[in-house]
């Protein structure tokens, strides 16, 4: 069990301004600032890169701080940041010394990465979050967190207790709905698609119900008609899906907002709805390919 200031993805942060020494400082650099207790990152399992983690009794005269991976590569590259120092600007005579490295944590949101952060290892302030390591269901867990609070002290105020897990749908919440929207869209584009297949083939074969019933009379077998009309469809598909993919490569840049963890162009993505596409689309012309397989050649001989 540890605590922290300002938990992360609890809408909560502190910008601090800084200088590091030895290192070309601009004006107005700032960094996230937060005050732990030792427990804190063994109990939300943040890994240590580099050094050790504070202590219940730290140095006396040594102000310890730790860092992020992201604050040491930007302000300690090709340099050991332990032992490093780092000052607040407001108070540039005070220096405080690096103990130790850490993971990153995205502190504001899951989707953008994680800001340099400087950790602070007194407690110095009115109010804050206790982080809770348990195999324990949430809900009894709470409860049994609420009694031992108020065992402590029947004055203190335990706000809304809530999993990292809640914390993490919370801040996924927006996107969730977004994609959710965009799967509709798509399905339903897919369905016109395929409609739309479906009936061009079905009118294609129509048209050409004689020409069948000529090949089939010429001694044609059924699976030649159903390839030729397959074949017919496949190239289409080839077609839309050429065009799409041009107009895809353009589209990209208005999208690439929406975009996390893939590139604007990534392959994988891009087989794969491909892939969709021609798998489908081979279905949908599968029903008037057989339909034109079967035609009598005595029947479609008469048709006019």
């Amino acid at each position: 069990m540890g605590a922290i200031d300002d938990l992360p993805l609890s809408n909560a942060e502190d910008l601090r301004m800084f200088a590091v020494d030895g290192y070309p400082n601009q004006k107005s650099q700032l960094a996230e600032a937060r005050w732990v207790t030792p427990q804190y990152f063994s109990a939300m399992k943040i890994p240590l890169i580099a050094g050790r983690l504070f202590t219940d009794t730290e140095p006396s005269g040594l102000h310890s701080i730790i860092i992020n991976r992201a604050f040491a590569q930007q302000y300690f590259a090709n340099r050991n940041p332990i032992g490093g120092r780092v000052s607040r600007q407001d108070d540039p005579t005070r220096w405080s010394t690096v103990v130790g490295v850490i993971g990153d944590v995205r502190h504001t949101s899951l989707e953008e990465p994680a800001e340099p952060q400087i950790y602070h290892p007194d407690m110095e302030f009115g109010g804050g979050y206790i982080a809770v390591r348990s195999t324990l269901p949430a809900k009894p867990l709470a409860a049994t967190i609420r009694t031992i609070l108020h065992s402590l002290d029947p004055n203190l105020a335990a706000g809304d207790i809530q999993t990292m897990g809640e914390l993490e749908s919370q801040a996924n919440a927006r996107r969730r709905f977004q994609t959710s929207l965009l799967t509709v869209f798509a399905g339903v584009a897919l369905f016109l698609a395929l409609v739309g297949l479906y009936g061009l083939m079905a009118y294609t074969v129509s048209r050409r119900t004689r020409e069948v019933g000529i090949r089939m009379a010429l001694g044609a077998q059924r699976s030649d008609v159903l390839m030729l009309v397959l074949k017919r469809a496949a190239l289409l598909l080839a077609l839309g899906l050429v065009s799409g993919l041009v107009a895809s490569w353009f589209a990209t840049r208005a999208i690439q907002a929406f975009l996390f963890g893939i590139g604007r162009h990534d392959p994988i993505t891009i087989l794969s709805v491909c892939t969709l596409l021609a798998v489908s689309g081979l279905i949908a012309a599968i029903i008037p390919a057989r339909r034109a397989a079967s035609i009598d050649p005595m029947q479609a001989l008469r048709t006019e």
